[in-house]
């Protein structure tokens, strides 16, 4: 299941970019001490070129369950 999450998904959403017609002004991520840091890289792209661009994460470095690597972002 890692290799999905890690290789696979990550890969479908970056081939797929071309088809996706929605893009968003923001993105919530809660409990974002459990993404990898790919994964955070991966939503980027879903952002409105034209917008803001804006990503709230939302974390608690304390209840980091799973130890995938993610590092709070400079603001």
């Amino acid at each position: 299941m890692t290799l999905w999450w890690n290789v696979t998904l990550p890969e479908q959403v970056f081939a797929s970019l071309e088809n996706v017609q929605v893009r968003f002004d923001t993105i919530v991520v809660d409990e974002a001490q459990d993404f990898a840091l790919l994964w955070i890289e991966t939503l980027k792209p879903l952002l409105d070129p034209d917008g803001p661009q804006r990503m709230l994460l939302l974390d608690d470095e304390r209840q980091d369950l799973f130890g995938r690597g993610y590092v709070l972002p400079d603001a």
